[in-house]
């Protein structure tokens, strides 16, 4: 069993005039003000995809921040750039930060609009989607939380009613006796093993989340939100350890940090292979493959 894992391709389009007005002036600021705008590039994000798609994993997973600045025109683009891998192998997206820009993004729920086929439990009559989402692949149980929402700045809340939902699900003989995934944008911790000290970027509430996992342990936590790659260790109550990894950008082109996407390798229940892949002179290359690390 094999899972690809993509992260922060970040699809940008130059909003209308009228959709500069709200926080999407704050953001055109740090891209063009302050030079994000040279930090992604569609072009390597197409070829991410592309290697993917040539990569055959029998799932991939989709860690939010789709687009840059949550508007109709970036999902459009990121719809019809992901469709060849939608329509291809089974694919989950959770969304990011990124995705809920805007109080407009947020309240329509536009990332869902967009791709609700993904998103949503499959068959799930609801519109709009209730978090956490599961998707059963094989032995994998993957299963997509939502702390994404809009703010002034880059931190996530987790409703404590979703992490309820979520402590239930665990729980159940459809779930608990599968190979188990958590999918979520945020990471719980950084890359020193540490709460981020930033508070406008942090997840908020995360301290629900963990007593959960420590009760009721996943084997595997993926997430994006920081644009580069790491991974972190958390021991559950029980003494299993939970392997938790940023896969980095799919779509980042700035100095020595390059576009990355992860893949994980599963037998037996058991996480026995990663795999990094990163954008180098002749695309997508392989720079580690072995024991999570």
């Amino acid at each position: 069993m094999k899972l690809a894992h993509l992260s922060d391709l970040h699809f940008y389009r130059f909003p209308s005039w009228k959709g500069i007005w709200s926080k999407r002036l704050v953001g055109l600021t740090n891209l063009y003000i302050r030079g994000r705008i040279r930090h992604f590039n569609t072009d390597i994000a197409m070829l991410a995809i592309r290697s993917v798609i040539e990569d055959e994993p029998d799932g991939v997973m989709i860690s939010g921040d789709l687009t840059a600045l949550g508007s109709p025109e970036e999902f459009k683009m990121a719809r019809q750039a992901l469709d060849p891998l939608i329509a291809r192998i089974p694919t989950v997206i959770v969304p990011g930060n990124h995705d809920y820009y805007t109080r407009g993004a947020a309240n329509s729920h536009r990332i869902e609009e967009y791709f609700g086929d993904v998103i949503r439990t499959p068959g799930s009559a609801e519109t709009d989607p209730t978090y956490p989402t599961l998707h059963l692949i094989g032995e994998t149980a993957l299963m997509g939380m939502n702390p994404s929402c809009y703010t002034v700045g880059a931190s996530g809340r987790i409703d404590p009613r979703e992490v309820e939902r979520l402590e239930i699900l665990l729980q159940e003989p459809r779930v608990a006796g599968r190979f188990k995934v958590l999918i979520i944008h945020y990471p719980l911790f950084n890359r020193g093993g540490k709460v981020t000290p930033l508070f406008w970027r942090r997840l908020r509430n995360r301290e629900n989340l963990i007593a959960v996992l420590s009760r009721y342990p996943v084997d595997l936590v993926v997430h994006g939100h920081d644009h580069y790659r790491y991974s972190n260790t958390m021991t559950a109550d029980n003494g299993q350890a939970v392997y938790l990894a940023n896969a980095g950008s799919a779509g980042y082109a700035r100095g020595s940090v390059k576009a990355s996407y992860n893949l994980y390798e599963i037998e037996g229940k058991k996480l026995i292979r990663v795999t990094h892949k990163n954008f180098g002179t002749g695309g997508f290359e392989i720079t580690y493959q072995g024991p999570p690390v």
